[in-house]
């Protein structure tokens, strides 16, 4: 792979050093317009390490709170979570699209990425809060009585 990737340099005129730092190093140089580390750390918070909500919403099981990690199930629910997702993301690249110049290319596929995405989003929507209207069943009788 190292080799790989230093032929592609070499094709482009690049080199690339030995040991480029951290990723807070190379924030705090590149990006200081953007304060720098305390951007890194934003990032890192956002993406690299998620919360506790992510398992929730991919493996919990409602009416439960168990956690499934079994890729063999819960279709409905990850399909409604990565769905809305896409949402989110087409959002924040509308939000996105004038300040960085993407044009009619751009508002073509956001338009037909909802377009198609919409149907599966829908269903998928309507079989996820119908396991959560069904979710209440599962909580166990005693757990039930305690709450009431």
């Amino acid at each position: 792979m190292k080799r790989n990737l230093t032929a592609l340099a070499n094709q482009n005129a690049l080199s690339i050093p030995d040991n480029p730092g951290s990723m807070s190093t190379l924030a705090e140089r590149y990006l200081p317009e953007h304060d720098g580390y305390l951007f890194y750390a934003l990032l890192n918070s956002a993406g690299a390490h998620p919360g506790a909500a992510r398992s929730i919403q991919f493996y919990g099981i409602p009416g439960t709170g168990a956690a499934d990690y079994d890729f063999k199930g819960r279709y409905n629910q990850r399909a409604y979570w990565i769905a809305r997702s896409i949402r989110l993301q087409l959002g924040m690249c509308h939000l996105a699209a004038p300040a960085l110049g993407w044009g009619p290319d751009w508002e073509t596929l956001a338009a037909q990425t909802h377009r198609r995405l919409s149907p599966l989003a829908e269903e998928a929507e309507r079989r996820y809060l119908k396991s959560l209207q069904q979710a209440p069943a599962n909580v166990p009788d005693n757990i039930r009585q305690v709450a009431l």
